[in-house]
């Protein structure tokens, strides 16, 4: 209650209330006074506006939740950079540098110097950016090569519009250029297009320029920017380009002929695959494709795995062979449509297959006998196995046995879904709603009563 009354008078409605509560883990709560509200104040009096402090607790509260002294300091630097505290870049900036380790921050510039830019370069585009350093490295290495060696930008394009390092390689980038290329290649475009800026603008503006003036008398446009084709795909990531063309990338190609038959087929397998396109994939998938032929996987349903989740067959050989096994023994048989969605659904979260046997029994035979789930809940959900019996499955099983002795819940309500969401999920739906005229479901929920 203190928890909740502090945060009453902090974030002022009941809806920004509820916002945090589904968000803040109970053991922060029971701490705020030590980690929380030092931080807190330490924004305070470096004049941001308490509106700005408000926002970043809602949508960031894990930024106040770094030791009291590091925090302060991060702040100050940031000031020091020349971020005005009155303004919405500098709780942004608070965000990343609360979040990201000093180690992590010192790789990727390292890592930007190296590709390019220069160290003044880097805290530029922080300051138009800040969030970009949240970036993963990897996904900063593969951009950054991509934006160089295929579209021919330079590093200082990038620092001019570091939101770009926050873009989806294939969701934005891909279908962008593939677009610019089509019209590039009919003398559609002027040669000093901009590149970086067809890039950086919102969908609407791009399609607006690049895309609707030209999807009637040219289709090609359409369909680049709808879907790469195979030779884009090709020549797309960092990882088909580091790799060999002749003793990967072919023999891969030839490989998917075998089973899919079609140009289309392939396409849509490599699409889906395309992040690790630079493995020997043919060696790696081999192995457990014919684990499923020798144990009676009809052929049609092999090739339809491969081209709906090739990535399931990419497990370690022990694993997916274990896998097999326990899909097998819940009751699952091979040569089912059941059993190809077990594997799809399981090799999602093949740590599964490392859980105790004990454990699942005693989990299986729990949520089976108590809760009335079907095995098959197991399929569609494998994290169940992962869960904690005392932390999750208990204090959850006691709310919606509180919740349905006084019969506030549907009949058909999900109980597998229940289990599986996260633990914000949870409380929106089958704890805060109750939490103040049903005191029992609170306690059920913290004790497991």
């Amino acid at each position: 209650m203190p928890f909740i009354d502090f945060l009453k008078g902090f974030l002022q409605t009941d809806d920004n209330l509820t916002r945090a509560l589904l968000k803040v883990s109970p053991v922060i709560g029971r701490n705020f006074e030590k980690i929380i509200v030092p931080n807190i104040n330490t924004l305070r009096a470096y004049g941001v506006p308490e509106p700005h402090i408000v926002k970043l607790f809602l949508l960031a509260h894990r930024s106040f939740l770094l030791r009291f002294d590091l925090f302060e300091k991060r702040v100050d630097a940031i000031e020091k950079m020349g971020f005005e505290p009155t303004s919405k870049s500098f709780t942004l900036a608070v965000r990343s540098m609360a979040t990201i380790s000093k180690s992590n921050w010192e790789k990727k510039k390292e890592i930007l110097i190296n590709l390019g830019w220069s160290e003044d370069e880097f805290y530029f585009a922080f300051k138009r950016q800040p969030i970009f350093v949240l970036t993963s490295v990897k996904k900063i290495e593969i951009l950054m090569d991509f934006f160089v060696e295929k579209l021919g930008l330079k590093p200082s394009d990038i620092v001019r519009r570091p939101n770009l390092l926050l873009a989806s390689l294939e969701g934005r980038i891909i279908p962008r250029w593939s677009v610019i290329k089509v019209l590039k290649s009919k003398k559609l475009l002027e040669k000093d297009v901009d590149v970086g800026l067809s890039l950086a603008v919102n969908s609407k503006q791009f399609e607006k320029k690049f895309v609707i003036p030209y999807m009637d008398k040219t289709p090609e446009v359409m369909k680049a920017y709808q879907g790469s084709d195979l030779p884009a795909l090709l020549s797309s990531t960092k990882s088909v380009l580091s790799s060999s063309l002749k003793n990967n990338i072919m023999p891969f190609i030839d490989f998917l002929k075998g089973f899919l038959q079609t140009d289309e087929n392939i396409t849509s397998a490599l699409l889906k695959v395309s992040p690790v396109i630079g493995n020997d994939m043919g060696k790696e998938m081999m192995p457990n494709i014919n684990t499923l032929r020798a144990r009676g996987v009809p052929e049609p349903h092999i090739r339809r795995l491969i081209l709906l989740s090739p990535r399931s067959l990419f497990l370690r050989i022990d694993l997916f062979e274990k896998m097999f096994d326990e899909i097998k023994k819940i009751g699952f048989e091979p040569t089912s449509k059941m059993f190809l969605l077990a594997i799809r659904s399981m090799t999602k979260q093949p740590m599964f297959v490392l859980t105790s046997v004990k454990k699942m029994g005693i989990l299986m035979n729990f949520l089976v006998e108590k809760f009335g789930l079907k095995p098959s809940e197991f399929v569609r959900r494998p994290n169940l196995f992962l869960v904690s019996f005392e932390r999750r499955i208990i204090p959850r099983w006691s709310v919606i046995k509180v919740l349905k002795s006084k019969k506030l819940l549907e009949m058909d309500v999900d109980v597998g879904l229940s289990l599986a969401v996260s633990s914000m999920d949870f409380e929106k739906k089958f704890v805060i709603p109750y939490m103040d005229r049903m005191p029992e479901v609170m306690k059920a929920y913290q004790g497991g009563a």
